[in-house]
């Protein structure tokens, strides 16, 4: 193996990652949903975002699904953002 790959950071991330998994059989889900009304539109919308909960997903945020999702465009009248656990809401 390069020796890049074993020192670099991210790489050590991911390995660390890896290795939870294999020695779980349950991978753990971060949820998001949003609940967002659109102008001119009557019924909600309710998106959602699943990522494992692996450590390689710390940068998502509420910004960060803002942008995603669009959130900041116009047609967006209001919007809600909430983080679930595996029983619904947090």
């Amino acid at each position: 193996m390069p020796l890049w790959v074993t020192t670099h950071p991210a790489n050590e991330m991911c390995l660390q990652a890896k290795k939870k998994r294999l020695n779980s059989n349950i991978i753990i889900m971060i949820t998001w949903q949003a609940t967002i009304k659109e102008h001119g539109r009557e019924s909600l919308l309710t998106p959602t975002y699943s990522v494992p909960e692996d450590g390689m997903h710390d940068h998502i945020d509420e910004n960060f699904l803002i942008d995603f999702w669009g959130l900041n465009e116009p047609d967006v009248e209001w919007y809600h953002i909430e983080k679930l656990n595996d029983n619904g809401k947090e």
